[in-house]
């Protein structure tokens, strides 16, 4: 389980991370999880991916984001992804912590989850980690480099049958997608979408800093955002 935030076109670190710590601390929105503020908390370490001079990289931490002294300093930086994760398969340690990386045909993937799937997922040679997330971010990356690549993404969504959510955020230096696909706990897992004056933002939940207008994907989406220039291409998924 997770909150986690994209932003491909980049946004400040400083429009962003006071939300992103109401979330992760359980103090942002009311959902099926929520019992009281700060309740329901992801703490169990934290990613960001970060743009500079055009050029992507990752950081992480094991401590929860709001007790990490690094966190405050990424105000300054363009960030376009963020995750925090609660722990659901794996331990909480570093190989495990979102976003994942891996590197295809030159060109650098990260990549973040929030859900449980509990369909057999073969382990990559290359897993750092030993999640559910890790497999079924290694089963997406093969689609994103087919002929098809939406075809090939829906047919990989489509394929899961038994899991909580698939909802996805992956980033390269070129391109974005978004998945959209989760079974019950619809408020916790429904993904905003809000147009920005940077851009494009897909959220966990609405984060009021950023204002403008925020829609609810259906479960079922697929999303492939070029970035730069914003342009997205959409596919629907019949789920099992």
């Amino acid at each position: 389980m997770c909150r986690m935030v994209l932003a491909p076109n980049g946004v400040l670190g400083g429009r962003v991370l006071e939300g992103f710590l109401r979330m992760a601390q359980g103090r942002n929105a009311r959902h099926e999880l929520y019992e009281r503020p700060g309740h329901f908390q992801h703490p169990d370490g934290w990613g960001a991916v970060i743009e500079q001079d055009g050029v992507l990289s990752r950081v992480r931490g094991l401590e929860a984001c709001w007790e990490d002294p690094a966190f405050p300093a990424l105000a300054d930086r363009r960030i376009v992804l963020l995750h925090a994760r609660r722990a659901s398969c794996g331990g909480v340690q570093m190989e495990n912590v979102h976003p994942f990386e891996r590197v295809d045909d030159g060109e650098s993937w990260s990549f973040s989850h929030n859900g449980t799937i509990r369909d057999p997922l073969p382990r990559s040679p290359r897993a750092e980690g030993a999640t559910d997330s890790e497999a079924y971010f290694d089963r997406l990356l093969e689609a994103i480099h087919a002929q098809d690549p939406l075809g090939e993404g829906e047919d990989v969504v489509a394929s899961f049958r038994d899991y909580t959510s698939l909802n996805a955020f992956l980033v390269s230096e070129r391109e974005a997608w978004v998945v959209s696909a989760w079974r019950g706990h619809e408020q916790y897992y429904t993904l905003r979408e809000c147009d920005t004056r940077e851009g494009p933002v897909f959220s966990s939940e609405v984060i009021r800093e950023l204002g403008g207008d925020w829609r609810p994907l259906a479960s079922g989406e697929i999303l492939r955002i070029e970035r730069g220039t914003g342009r997205i291409a959409r596919r629907r998924v019949t789920l099992r």
